[in-house]
């Protein structure tokens, strides 16, 4: 085993918490691969809080604090950085990384456009670096068990599957979603719920029921403004909205299998979604509830609750694989990932790839909106396609 990666916290807003929260647990349980060595945000303040947090748990080691990632980078401060910035910039400070030999992991989504996550996995490969996605979803008890009963062929070959909700009752009518006025503004956030909600949705889709060849789909903007009130409901705050609240799609997989897809986080009175959540429909019966507390129905009248057979008759050596040293904790394990991955130079299971093809169907369904087309996943990568995010490639001079 090689020395301790040296981690860099690139981004120290609210999502970076989770990850520290991740660290520290690994920590807890034994995990002791990695240091955090930098805490980097162009606001000061918010990497020395962050710095105070790793220097609570991480046995009275603080890290530098940057308000400058280049500078981070050509002080050779970490091997690798955690990027937990807005998506604007994942791209920039990803590549920024690459390019001065450090590995990535990138929070969700991957990138600002197809374009941008193309870039920087062709750059990992290029540098011979881990580019990794930070995406927890698929990390999560309940689809983790999933993918093993779907491995043990329950269900038979899979033929459709729904999956979505639409609208978020914390954001109902027309709040701004987590208080954070940018997820409104195409030119910052990309696209809306369809991508934002998106790609954790589709991570989870692909890991259960394979790569998706098509997607026709529709997005709207229900709300051209967001606003954040007081405690009296007084309006103090009010946004300007251009990115989807709702997206639907009907999904063709390369297996054969079709779908149907809903995210949004528009809405008024009640956010509703599908009876039994996630439910895929194999030749021998359905999985519903893929993604929570998943349950096996088969044709012959048999009932199977996944959770308590994974438990019962899987093997140390797969709950190990599965859920290192017993750690549930989604954030915990994606971590693990990405730094086992840069110690082993094996290709991890969240490597970028999976960021960029979460976000090529997120960003096939906006396409397909616009041109009133199915659309191919492949010529979303390609490029053929990008109508949608033509400005957005522009305006960053992503090319």
């Amino acid at each position: 085993m090689s020395n301790k990666v040296r981690i860099a916290i690139t981004g120290c807003g609210g999502i970076s918490y989770a990850h520290l929260n991740g660290y520290k647990i690994l920590l807890e349980n034994g995990v002791d691969t990695f240091q955090i060595t930098a805490a980097c945000d162009v606001e000061k303040d918010r990497a020395e809080r962050v710095a105070d947090v790793v220097l609570q748990f991480q046995g009275g080691s603080r890290p530098t604090v940057y308000t400058d990632f280049e500078h981070l980078a050509h002080d050779k401060a970490a091997d690798a950085a955690d990027i937990c910035s807005s998506v604007s910039s994942h791209h920039t400070l990803a590549l920024t990384a690459l390019e001065n030999g450090m590995h990535a992991t990138v929070e969700k989504p991957f990138a600002i456009t197809v374009k941008a996550g193309l870039k920087m996995v062709k750059i990992a490969e290029k540098m011979n670096k881990v580019i990794a996605i930070s995406e927890n979803a698929r990390f999560a008890q309940g689809v983790r068990m999933s993918r093993w009963a779907l491995d043990q062929d329950y269900i038979g070959e899979q033929q459709m599957m729904v999956f979505g909700s639409t609208g978020a009752q914390v954001w109902y009518p027309d709040k701004i979603v987590a208080g954070t006025p940018w997820r409104h503004n195409k030119m910052i956030a990309g696209a809306g719920a369809v991508l934002d909600l998106g790609s954790h949705s589709f991570d989870i889709i692909r890991y259960l029921c394979g790569e998706v060849d098509e997607v026709y789909g529709v997005t709207k903007v229900l709300l051209p403004f967001r606003t954040n009130r007081n405690e009296t409901g007084e309006v103090i705050q009010k946004v300007p909205s251009n990115v989807d609240d709702v997206a639907f799609a009907i999904l063709k997989f390369k297996n054969g299998a079709i779908g149907m897809f809903g995210t949004g986080w528009g809405g008024h009175g009640e956010a509703t979604g599908f009876q039994d959540g996630f439910t895929i429909q194999g030749s021998k019966g359905s999985l519903k509830d893929a993604s929570g507390n998943p349950k096996i129905a088969l044709d012959d009248g048999t009932k199977i609750d996944v959770q308590q057979q994974f438990v019962e008759s899987v093997g140390v050596e797969i709950k190990e694989r599965l859920f290192t040293k017993e750690i549930t904790d989604t954030f915990a394990l994606e971590l693990f990932e990405f730094i086992r991955a840069i110690q082993t130079g094996e290709k991890p299971d969240n490597h970028g790839w999976q960021g960029l093809q979460d976000i090529a169907i997120s960003y096939a369904i906006t396409e397909s909106s616009l041109s009133k087309c199915p659309v191919k996943i492949e010529d979303m990568i390609s490029g053929k396609v990008d109508g949608y995010q033509k400005e957005i490639n522009e305006k960053y001079g992503i090319d």
